[in-house]
């Protein structure tokens, strides 16, 4: 376990796993970069790659991660259930987002949401 072999298989693994998660998360979370949620989606990928190392250091496989089909599938579950949790993320924002009253122009002391009014469809009010 405390060979530069299994150090570089590891981080591989940990790599392609955070870089999956990433994806994954930044496929629900938003269309466009900008939309990106990124601190959840750093943390989601920070996590996966974390837990990576972890099942590494519990389970050392002298394979390689390209060479690991069982590991394959273990990243494909990890990956699986980061976007469940993105997903579920998404949700909740979307449901915190519409419980928002919607601005309708008549109270300029009123919480604005984001949404357009009836009257004019479009246009956002600040």
């Amino acid at each position: 376990m405390f060979t530069i072999a299994f150090w570089k298989g590891a981080t591989e693994r940990a790599i392609k796993t955070a870089a999956q998660s990433l994806l994954a998360t930044i496929g629900v979370t938003g269309l466009t970069f900008g939309a990106v949620d990124w601190g959840v989606a750093l943390s989601v990928a920070s996590l996966a790659a974390l837990a990576s190392v972890l099942t590494s250091i519990v389970n050392p496989s002298p394979v390689p991660a390209s060479q690991d089909p069982e590991l394959a599938e273990a990243q494909a579950i990890a990956a699986a259930n980061t976007a469940a949790v993105a997903e579920d993320l998404e949700a909740q924002a979307d449901e915190t987002v519409d419980e928002l009253p919607a601005y309708d122009g008549s109270d300029p002391d009123a919480e604005y949401s984001g949404h357009a009014t009836q009257d004019e469809p479009g246009r956002h009010q600040a």
